[in-house]
């Protein structure tokens, strides 16, 4: 019975992670076109994506390294884009 509700909650988490490092996303993007921009949060989705990992791990269901390895890639890409993109315009 708490196996389903660990996975539904671990789906839950992982997509909040990808809906923060998509925001972030949108911020390199309006960098990118020299429009203004906020600093993203670039710690919160990897604890989302960790949460995720951990909650699998835990209820022994499978927790998708592949998906993982993806979405940790995008996310370093995208947070060290991110304060290049800004430098670059402050200067």
């Amino acid at each position: 019975m708490l196996t389903p509700m660990l996975d539904v909650l671990s789906w839950f988490l992982l997509g909040v992670g990808v809906l923060i490092d998509a925001v972030s996303f949108v911020l390199l993007l309006r960098a990118v076109t020299g429009k203004k921009v906020a600093s993203g949060a670039p710690g919160v989705a990897l604890f989302f994506y960790l949460c995720f990992y951990g909650i699998r791990t835990l209820a022994g269901l499978p927790w998708h390294g592949g998906l993982l390895l993806g979405l940790f890639s995008f996310h370093v890409l995208v947070h060290l884009g991110l304060p290049l993109m800004l430098r670059d315009r402050r200067s």
